[in-house]
């Protein structure tokens, strides 16, 4: 009696490990629940070559050589056209000019040349993004929305060893919202009637959410002491 009871308990416990195991495997990443739940934000499976969309602000400061808090001062689009069955893709490269008025990270081998004295220093710097367009929807890594001119981001930036040009690294572009900090594809959601947006915890281990709700001051500082 008690080796077969033994025994069932021992059936009911592998079972439900394996159960355990299932639903871990199919329980989506907080980050796929959050985009789930703003369902008009467009968002594709790719990710920017050498940013996992888990790792973490150490991670993200350590792969990039500058981390600025920048306003956008104009943006201009470059894209060619080409012709796929599902239709004409167009696709080239945004440059927006930043005036960055936080450095946050600089790189030591080529530091920003910041000018002017606190508050007003500042640098005037063109980073370079790909673009994509489709039936008249730019998009940017298939995954952000185009740097929009007066708009405030923090932006990750790497130098491209070879031409020397910055392009923004991080997989998802984090936007300043009245006075926060937010993945810019979720500002349709956070400007419109969608408060439960504001509501969503930041996840320092994700990079969608690291920054989710935070003020400048407090996104800066988890910068600053990433970098160190």
């Amino acid at each position: 009696m008690y080796r077969f009871a033994a025994a069932m308990l021992a059936t009911l416990v592998a079972v439900g490990v394996v159960v355990v195991c299932a639903m871990q495997i199919a329980t989506p990443s907080r980050s796929e629940r959050v985009l789930d739940a703003l369902p008009d934000a467009v968002v594709g499976d790719y990710a920017p070559s050498g940013w996992a969309l888990a790792e973490g602000v150490p991670a993200l400061v350590a792969a990039s050589d500058y981390v600025v808090l920048a306003r956008v001062e104009s943006a201009a689009v470059q894209l060619d056209d080409r012709e796929f069955v599902s239709g004409t893709h167009s696709f080239g490269e945004l440059t927006a000019r930043l005036i960055v008025s936080d450095l946050l990270k600089d790189s030591p081998g080529r530091p920003l040349a910041m000018t002017g004295a606190l508050p007003s220093r500042a640098a005037a710097v063109d980073v370079v993004q790909f673009a994509h367009a489709f039936q008249g929807q730019l998009l940017i890594d298939d995954k952000n929305p185009p740097l929009e001119t007066g708009e405030t981001y923090l932006l990750f930036l790497v130098r491209d060893p070879a031409s020397g040009v910055l392009r923004v690294g991080d997989p998802f572009i984090h936007q300043v919202i009245d006075g926060r900090v937010y993945w810019a594809g979720a500002k349709p959601h956070l400007q419109g009637n969608d408060p439960g947006a504001r509501h969503i915890a930041n996840e320092p281990d994700d990079a969608l959410l690291a920054f989710w709700g935070l003020t400048l001051k407090e996104a800066s500082a988890t910068v600053r002491a990433a970098a160190r």
